[in-house]
């Protein structure tokens, strides 16, 4: 039976169309998954913003409450020092507001369906009841202006039942939390099972499509393969032989035109013959002309010769400020020492390293930095001879080169002169910045006789410049060299004590003043080495933290922390938290956020559970990714607060600025605090302070009973120090604050070692 003039079999098909087909195909199936997948990633989002929106708005009201009851409690505590009548009047109306304002909105919370389960609903009502009954009785006294019973309610019962309130809702907001987890993990479980199914679909049709595919080039492989061959022949001069030619698409019009172009290759070989003596004449003629452009080219030879002294000049000097970089001054210092040792000459290399650089980029740019770069290499140069070196080495390090020297006092004088250049403060557009130096002075032959050992010894001289305070000189001496050599040998054990697990942590609690009831605890790194010997913190950290080892230390610090408290609120101490003091090395690491948020999800826990402690240098430059990165922790949930209050630049503008939720009073003001008036009214300041910004108010220190009833005097939130017990390690701490039952002797031998690291 004929076949139908409109039908065609895939070999009559051009070899365009066969590809178009198959690229629709493809295109269609894309299409599909496309739409699948689309929907499958509509639903999930769908049922995730519904279980993310069902326990927010509880959450967040839940929040409010908290502010709202922290503020009726400010006010409250505050009754008792009005003396006033009209103060204590307006004190007392605020209080009614607020209390009214509260009563309103958790009727409004409660009234909320299925935010709270039964027992929850009835213990908040009731600890609400019994507070709010204290604040009428302490209305009426206010009135009345009985301050001494105001105190004494406020301080003896009042305050048991506000914490009891507080707990509650914290208790509440956690398994409001926790509530909200588990149905996000179903929304996930649920998601996942869709994406799989959806890769189930996508690998059958990417293995149709790959079979499709496979067919394809078998298809077109084997017809090429005789255009190959073919091609072959008449490349090696084999006897023309046919291809033989099936269908209708390119690759048989292909074929076609191959066997008449291996009959016009024949017809062509005559003619190239007849073309190649021609072609040697012309030859001659093309010589003539290369001779010439032999001469053109010795021209642009010379062009070149310039262009390789201008990549000569940048490589000796800095494209900056135009001073010698470090490889022409390691070369100049090299020919110094050279002549020193011909004329009995002195050399020394002056090493120049400015203070707080990095401020000046954080605070006014970096355009800004590369022209205080500029104008502190020029007042380098006015402070030498004309013979003498001033080179950049890179970032805001200098060193000066003092050549041909017959006393040391020359050097001292040129140093004096450059500490004094600095005072002047740098003119950056507008503004003024002023930028200190710090300097190390190593001298030929006394403190070496190579480039690299003098330069080395300058290098460790700035930095007990660095240590002696800054803005100042240091010469390298033989002290320095032994402390150098320490630092050596210290960083040389430090690397790798973490794999050998020579780090441990140990705790020292925080506690109420009134009932001294465990509410925390901090977390301290030590160090054992693997011989036993207790390395003190205030050795290795600095190294840690000049190296960038901290990073990964502080990673180890957070894990372990987590682990602790998973363990320890199993046995039943969900309220506990813990401290951990962050360096600002740390804060320079971008993962840092990420590492505390996976650490608190491999272990199952809240943000709350952590306490970041930073100083208040982290947050003098009001950096924006300082900023950007205590937010983040913030939105964890993770608790932030200021080390040391008191000690530097403190300020409220930090204060206000910065998520901080608690502040630790220096122990330095703690210590005199039982006969130092001075230091009693800072404290007293301070605790009202912290108090007022909503802030939990912590004082260091305390080691004297006296000490303890000063500070619940004054009400102070809680307190820290040797009075409660020594940093120990985690066992015994738990024997000691949690009830954990070790066995003796580990307890005791844990013990001893941390009373000799304390």
């Amino acid at each position: 039976m004929p076949v139908p003039a409109m039908l065609v079999t895939w070999s009559d098909l051009t070899l365009r169309a066969k590809l178009w087909l198959s690229l629709a195909g493809m295109g269609l199936l894309v299409i599909v998954l496309l739409v699948l997948g689309e929907r499958v990633i509509e639903r999930s989002m769908a049922a995730l913003d519904e279980a993310v929106s069902e326990q927010v708005k509880p959450l967040a009201r839940l929040n409010s409450l908290q502010s709202q009851i922290s503020r009726i409690r400010v006010q409250e505590a505050e009754l008792p020092r009005t003396t006033d009548l009209f103060a204590m009047s307006d004190q007392v109306e605020m209080l009614d507001n607020e209390v009214r304002d509260f009563d309103l909105s958790l009727g409004r919370f409660l009234d909320a369906p299925n935010v709270l389960a039964a027992t929850e609903h009835k213990s908040l009502v009731d600890a609400w009841q019994r507070y709010r009954s204290d604040l009428r009785r302490i209305g009426a006294l206010a009135r009345a202006m009985d301050n001494t019973r105001i105190a004494s309610i406020s301080t003896y019962e009042s305050v048991q039942r506000f914490r009891v309130l507080a707990h509650t809702l914290r208790v509440a907001a956690e398994r409001t939390s926790a509530r909200a987890d588990d149905r996000l993990a179903d929304v996930r479980r649920a998601h996942d099972a869709q994406r799989l199914l959806l890769m189930a679909i996508s690998a059958i049709g990417l293995m149709l499509l790959a079979a499709w595919l496979a067919l394809l080039a078998r298809h077109l492989t084997r017809r090429l393969s005789g255009l190959s061959r073919a091609a072959a022949d008449l490349a090696g001069g084999q006897p023309h032989v046919p291809i033989r030619i099936s269908g209708g698409d390119e690759l048989a019009q292909l074929g076609q035109a191959f066997n008449t172009l291996h009959q016009r290759v024949d017809e062509r070989e005559a003619a190239l013959r007849a073309s190649q003596a021609e072609l040697e004449s012309r030859v001659v003629a093309r010589t003539s002309e290369l001779h010439a452009a032999n001469l053109a080219l010795t021209h642009e030879v010379g062009v070149r010769r310039e262009a390789e002294e201008q990549l000569q000049y940048q490589a000796k000097y800095d494209s900056l400020t135009g001073l010698p970089n470090r490889l022409l001054a390691l070369d100049r210092l090299h020919q110094a020492i050279r002549d020193a040792e011909r004329g009995g000459h002195l050399v020394s290399l002056i090493f120049i390293d400015l203070d707080d650089f990095k401020r000046v980029n954080d605070n006014f740019g970096h355009e800004a930095g590369d022209a205080l770069l500029v104008q502190a290499g020029n007042r380098l140069l006015q402070c030498v001879r004309g013979n003498d070196t001033v080179a950049r080495l890179g970032g805001d390090e200098f060193v000066v080169i003092l050549g041909g020297l017959h006393v040391l006092s020359d050097a001292n004088r040129v140093a004096e002169q450059v500490l004094a250049s600095f005072g002047r403060p740098f003119a950056l557009g507008v503004d003024e910045f002023v930028v200190t130096p710090s300097l190390g002075l190593a001298s030929y032959p006394a403190d070496g006789t190579d480039a690299p050992t003098l330069l080395r010894h300058a290098d460790q001289a700035m930095y007990e410049a660095k240590g002696a305070g800054r803005n100042t000189l240091q010469y390298f001496n033989v002290a320095i060299r032994e402390r150098s050599a320490q630092r050596v040998m210290l960083e040389a054990r430090l690397r790798g004590a973490l794999e050998r697990q020579e780090f441990w942590l140990a705790f020292q609690p925080l506690v109420e003043p009134v009932g001294e009831r465990l509410v925390g605890a901090e977390a301290l790194l030590r160090w054992r080495t693997g011989d036993g010997q207790l390395i003190g913190p205030d050795q290795f950290i600095p190294v840690a933290e000049s190296t960038g080892l901290i990073v990964s230390i502080g990673r180890w610090v957070i894990d372990r922390v987590c682990e602790l408290l998973a363990d320890w609120r199993e046995q039943g101490r969900h309220d506990l938290y813990i401290g951990i003091n962050v360096s600002p090395r740390q804060f320079r690491d971008p993962d840092l956020v990420g590492d505390i948020q996976a650490a608190l999800a491999r272990h199952g826990l809240p943000g709350s559970c952590l306490l970041v402690e930073v100083t208040e240098g982290l947050v003098l430059g009001d950096s924006r990714d300082v900023r950007a990165m205590l937010e983040r922790m913030s939105e964890l949930g993770v608790r932030l607060a200021m080390d040391d209050f008191g000690t530097g630049y403190s300020s409220l503008s930090y204060l206000k600025r910065y998520p901080f939720d608690v502040l630790k009073i220096d122990r330095s003001f703690v210590r005199d605090l039982s006969h130092d008036a001075d230091d009693k009214a800072l404290v007293a300041a301070a605790i009202h302070m912290g108090q007022a910004l909503g802030l939990q108010v912590v004082a260091e220190g305390v080691e004297t009973s006296t000490q303890l009833d000063e500070l619940r005097a004054m009400g102070c939130d809680l307190a820290q120090g040797y009075l409660f017990g020594t940093p120990m390690a985690a066992d015994a701490f738990a024997a000691r604050w949690l009830g954990s039952e070790r066995r003796r002797s580990e307890l005791e031998t844990v013990v001893m070692d941390q009373q000799r690291v304390a």
